[in-house]
């Protein structure tokens, strides 16, 4: 079990480098198109970035499925099914299991985890 939590803590970091990684070669693109823009860049320098931010959501599509599939191998190791429900998916995530629950608040009324506002509704396992 506990290795099994390692690896969900593991892959949910990967979610937040891979979050990270996005953002930066979004930024970058937005740099290298302006540059194109005024004459400084080639063109072919906006497709590389844009390949870069294409290769870096890939990545994140993939650890966001590695997050998942551990935390559907701890379920089912463990039987106990998520205590807590909020943001399951990202770099906020923190997921009740009966193992320990620190850093997540919790709403008492709903059993509800207090969500970051800028989190999408299509990333919580309500």
């Amino acid at each position: 079990v506990v290795q099994l939590w390692h690896q969900l803590v593991g892959a949910r970091a990967l979610i937040s480098a891979a979050e990270h990684n996005v953002a930066t070669a979004e930024d970058a693109r937005v740099s290298v198109a302006a540059r194109v823009e005024v004459g400084l860049a080639a063109q072919l320098e906006l497709a590389r970035a844009e390949t870069e931010v294409a290769r870096g959501r890939q990545s994140l599509a993939a650890a966001r499925l590695g997050a998942t599939l551990a935390e559907r191998n701890l379920e089912n190791l463990t039987g106990l099914a998520r205590l807590v429900r909020g943001y399951s998916m990202g770099s906020f995530s923190m997921t009740c299991y009966g193992l320990g629950t620190e850093g997540l608040a919790c709403s008492e009324k709903t059993g509800a985890a207090n969500l970051p506002s800028d989190v999408p509704a299509d990333q919580t396992n309500t």
